[in-house]
């Protein structure tokens, strides 16, 4: 109790929270232009570009936290959280990447309804886990509506679960080749890999609304 007392009342560094709606935001713009590639809105040599240097600037991001966690006295809430959280928003963009490389070795350029859907829950996830940056600010003021974006968080995964099952049940039925089918499995798997790290991030805020409520 007198722990806590003592840490309610020192000043907090509040660049922790800069760093993270700083990386959310990142995470969002390399999200939506994997999305504009998957829907043939973007032209993919410029959207992939923009993805490198969102990836390059959170990386940034990345390791100005984790160095701060070391260096600062007082954090907002718990250093193992901060890191947690960083290293969770991290590997989304890591994966973000990670698809779009494989585009480009594979030369893949026609996709799948599933994949299209699969990329929509990606860019909502993101968006949301952006919104609920700012509100970590606030834990317990706005703990209900973190808590609200975690639940739509798992439920999206959830609905990804199902559009992974359906376009791969549609992948191993089709005509194609088997490099082909390799391919497309495995893309299949790394967007809800993303997904799924995204639902990662949204545990770490619901972990730090239990401990501050």
């Amino acid at each position: 109790m007198l722990l806590r007392l003592f840490h309610a009342l020192m000043p907090r560094e509040e660049r922790f929270f800069d760093h993270f709606e700083d990386h959310a935001k990142c995470i969002v713009a390399a999200a939506q232009c994997l999305r504009a590639i998957i829907v043939g809105k973007a032209e993919f040599e410029a959207a992939f570009r923009t993805i490198r240097e969102r990836e390059s600037a959170a990386d940034a991001i990345t390791k100005i936290t984790l160095e701060a966690i070391h260096r600062t006295f007082i954090t907002p809430f718990d250093r193992g959280d901060i890191h947690d959280l960083t290293t969770a928003l991290d590997d989304i963009i890591d994966l973000i990447e990670d698809i779009v490389q494989r585009l480009a070795i594979y030369d893949i350029r026609d996709f799948t309804p599933e994949m299209v859907k699969q990329t929509e829950i990606l860019e909502r996830c993101t968006i949301m886990l952006c919104e609920g940056m700012p509100l970590l600010r606030a834990t317990t003021r706005n703990a209900s509506a973190l808590s609200a974006i975690r639940v739509r968080i798992a439920e999206l995964e959830g609905e990804g679960d199902a559009i992974l099952r359906e376009g791969l049940r549609k992948l191993m039925k089709s005509d194609g080749n088997a490099i082909a089918v390799i391919e497309r499995k495995e893309l299949y798997e790394l967007l809800e890999d993303a997904i799924d790290r995204c639902q990662d991030a949204a545990d770490v805020i619901q972990g730090i609304v239990i401990e501050h409520v």
